[in-house]
């Protein structure tokens, strides 16, 4: 009988401490999970709406001038062919003038490797910051893979 509290307690321990793994990556995941869904939206062409899905700080540039930009880029890259996750990291401004800014408080820095049709793979970027209950897009970047040849701009 001795031995069962201390198993317990270990269980216990081991169970606190994989809770507290789980928490501390569910920004990633939630930030993720919509980072995936506002990237699905340019896939299918609908750059307005991703746009409008995007935060106040995204916001600050016309829509039509994203839907343009998105157009011109999308045009030389074509399809996408696959998309696979590198990365999804919290990250916090570390001084005031980043803060200042407009990127108060802890975004989420997604990373996936892409391959489109024509066009060698591209690291896609997309910084998202959480708004009320709400993890929106606050930035979106392609970028050469590296080793790989630079992405179309």
């Amino acid at each position: 009988m001795r031995f069962v509290k201390p198993a317990v307690a270990v269980s216990v321990l081991i169970l606190l401490l994989v809770s507290s793994a789980v928490a501390a990556d569910e920004p990633e995941r939630a930030a993720e999970a919509a980072a995936k869904s506002w990237v699905t939206l340019l896939d299918e062409g609908k750059y307005a709406q991703s746009w409008e899905q995007g935060s106040s700080i995204f916001h600050k540039g016309s829509k039509q001038t994203w839907v343009n930009a998105v157009q011109q880029i999308r045009g030389r890259t074509g399809k996408v062919v696959s998309r696979e996750l590198v990365d999804a990291r919290q990250v916090t401004p570390k001084s005031e003038s980043e803060a200042s800014k407009g990127s108060k408080g802890s975004f989420v820095i997604v990373r996936y490797r892409t391959q489109f049709a024509s066009a060698p793979p591209a690291l896609e970027i997309v910084t998202m910051i959480k708004e009320g209950d709400v993890w929106k897009t606050m930035g979106y970047k392609m970028d050469k893979v590296p080793g790989d040849k630079p992405a179309p701009r």
